[in-house]
């Protein structure tokens, strides 16, 4: 049997991401994220069966790429944490947690 060799890990790009509740996505975010999919208006939005990712981009200091403007305050503050505190990608999941300090839109 031949022996598998894998390639060294230290040179790869590497980056954190953050799981989050859809819960923390106001109603009209979900129809701009549907919109901003489905109309392919960013590569940087994916819809899946349970929620969304969101991949940020560029420095942690530079969020004008990053921001949605139609969308609501929460999730541009969101998105401003989580490039803030080193997340280059924010996962939206229904069965992800909350986060404390952010709002909460779905009702228990």
């Amino acid at each position: 049997m031949n022996t598998l060799v894998l390639p060294q890990a230290e040179n790869v790009e590497r980056y954190m991401a953050v799981a989050m509740s859809t819960g923390h996505l106001a109603p009209k975010d979900f129809e701009i994220l549907d919109e901003m999919v489905e109309l392919k208006r960013s590569s940087r939005v994916l819809k899946r069966e349970y929620g969304y990712f969101i991949k940020l981009a560029g420095p942690a200091h530079q969020t004008d790429f990053d921001l949605i403007p139609e969308a609501s305050d929460e999730l541009n503050r969101i998105i401003v944490w989580a490039k803030a505190s080193g997340f280059s990608l924010i996962e939206f999941d229904s069965d992800a947690p909350r986060i404390e300090g952010f709002q909460f839109f779905e009702e228990e």
